[in-house]
């Protein structure tokens, strides 16, 4: 390469940079030699806003070390929120309550105070839950990215409780309502075969949250 010229790879250029403008045959001499390296983006865009809906299991079968690691992943799910994304929040036992109505992200201190606060309840309705959750995704823009993270146990036991009815409950969300969901099981004994089949019926994830060291990956 001459002294000053320039390689481009396509993603990056590289500038290569001599002492000396002319370097002559047989003529030995100290030079110095250093490459410039430029490339034109760093790492991937920011995907689009996103309206992002977290639905969490405050049921019975929660209460201890469950609850805890749930409401520790609602917490960073939170804190990695930006201004432009929308945010709500449902919690279910018995019964499904919107804790957060469907808002732009701005108000992240608020929502972590009330996430905290967060106590165990009684059985668990879970479609029920992810039904509300749903519902406050449909108030998303049009064209919105919709997500819904679903945080339980999976263990049905109030409303509808056959896998296979909440199962195309799930799915029709994605097909009627652009809703993706995602699933993070906790407990020692939450029903993963369920939680990975809600996952899947609309091609979300689903992640065996046992310990809060995996929560900055899956986020």
């Amino acid at each position: 390469v001459p002294a000053g010229g320039r390689i481009g790879t396509g993603f990056m250029k590289i500038t290569s940079l001599l002492d000396y403008e002319v370097i002559l045959a047989n003529r030995a001499c100290p030079v110095h030699f250093a490459l410039r390296f430029e490339a034109p983006h760093l790492g991937q865009a920011r995907p689009r806003p996103a309206a992002f809906c977290l639905v969490l299991d405050r049921s019975g079968s929660m209460e201890g070390p469950p609850l805890a690691k749930a409401k520790a992943a609602a917490l960073l799910a939170v804190r990695n929120l930006r201004p432009e994304d929308h945010f709500g929040l449902v919690v279910f036992d018995d019964e499904a309550q919107v804790r957060i109505p469907f808002q732009p992200a701005k108000q992240k201190e608020a929502f972590l105070r009330l996430i905290e606060g967060i106590q165990t309840g009684g059985c668990t309705n879970l479609t029920g839950g992810w039904m509300l959750g749903r519902d406050e995704l449909k108030k998303a823009a049009e064209g919105a990215s919709r997500r819904l993270l679903l945080l339980s146990d999976g263990l049905l036991n109030r409303g509808v409780t056959d896998p296979t009815a909440v199962r195309q409950v799930v799915a029709a969300g994605l097909e009627k309502q652009n809703v993706r969901t995602s699933c993070l099981g906790f407990g020692e004994n939450y029903d993963e075969d369920l939680m990975t089949n809600l996952a899947q019926a609309t091609g979300g994830q689903f992640y065996d949250a046992d310990s809060p060291e995996k929560f900055p990956a899956i986020f």
